[in-house]
């Protein structure tokens, strides 16, 4: 019980589960809250081309934003810390962090899914899918499946992960201009295209099929908490709330007043729970568990990015058994980021 509360305990201070932040087209992050009517401060600003989609490390410490015209993936914390995570992509636009814990970017121009979850310099790598003509978005559906849209190609692609290769028949068809997915807490999936939401669950070919919402140029897409679905607006300063659909042409914004954005917009999802208390800890003596045994607190070693890179001072009092569970708590405590 005490391992998993000193781990638990690393995770503080990270983004909050239920805020919805937003990356502007200048690289402002910014927290955006319901009835907004203009740009809160900053969390951080990257001076840089930010667009596409965002992914939050899975202790919740960063969040990755793509800056696609500098070919970087920059890595950014809720204290406005931030750093460049992955060089070398061209043009990415899709951030996706796996349920097997792998961290996903498309390179737009160039059709590709690439595995940067070691980060740094990724020019050299085996692109994980290929067969795209523009890869923009990536979503993991509740069983698994890894989904992509193709924005020149109007189209959806099962990407048939873990094993990937060239994407074959598409799920989703006839969508112009399609960016964003996003699966509901019901199981739904949507998709924005130019400019409006559709309800693309079940696939198919949604050519001539009713939007879900328009009348707003949508791009970007997030779910709240508590299941209201939000959608901002293509060169815009706007969210709406599209939970219900229809024409939102004479519909009040859900946020208005903020920096023109492209769908980097996203809901930090629910971090990490400690589970219920099942009892006092066995008595022992304290033994403080130091970051490097060596002392050294240079940045060296590298890690998978759901890591915060940060010593976390964590104390274990073991009883029996001591030996191994230290030896757990500093594998899961004394861990390291790579920065490129």
């Amino acid at each position: 019980m005490f391992l998993l509360s000193a781990v638990l305990a690393a995770h503080a201070g990270g983004f909050t589960p239920g805020q919805l932040i937003f990356v502007s087209q200048a690289g402002d992050v910014t927290v955006v809250a319901q009835g907004d009517t203009q740009p809160a401060t900053p969390l951080a600003s990257l001076d840089a081309y930010a667009a596409g989609q965002l992914a939050f490390s899975a202790d919740l410490q960063h969040v990755y934003v793509p800056l696609p015209n500098d070919g970087v993936i920059s890595e950014v914390s809720a204290d406005g810390q931030h750093a460049i995570f992955a060089t070398g992509l061209s043009s990415p636009t899709g951030l996706l962090l796996t349920s097997d814990g792998r961290l996903l970017a498309t390179e737009w121009d160039q059709g590709t899914v690439v595995d940067i979850t070691e980060g740094g310099d990724v020019s050299e790598a085996v692109p994980l899918v290929t067969g795209l003509q523009t890869a923009r978005h990536l979503l993991q559906s509740t069983d698994g499946r890894v989904f992509v849209s193709d924005q020149w190609g109007a189209a959806v692609h099962d990407v048939g992960y873990p094993d990937g290769g060239p994407v074959g028949a598409a799920y989703a068809t006839g969508i112009a201009g399609i960016k964003a997915l996003l699966q509901l807490q019901d199981g739904r999936l949507l998709a924005s295209g130019e400019w409006d939401v559709f309800d693309i669950t079940g696939g198919g070919d949604f050519f001539a099929a009713a939007p879900h919402a328009t009348g707003a140029d949508l791009i970007g897409l997030a779910e709240l908490p508590d299941g209201t679905v939000l959608a901002n607006t293509y060169l815009g300063d706007a969210i709406y709330d599209v939970t219900a659909g229809g024409d939102l042409s004479a519909t009040p914004p859900w946020a208005s007043g903020l920096a023109v954005g492209d769908t980097t917009m996203a809901v930090v999802p629910a971090g990490p729970s400690e589970p219920p208390d099942t009892g006092p800890t066995p008595p022992g003596p304290t033994v403080d568990v130091p970051t490097d045994p060596t002392g050294d607190t240079s940045d060296t070693g590298t890690q998978a990015p759901s890591g915060d890179g940060q010593g976390c001072g964590c104390v274990a009092s073991p009883g029996s058994g001591a030996v191994w569970m230290l030896g757990l708590l500093v594998m899961a405590c004394g861990r390291t980021r790579r920065t490129p």
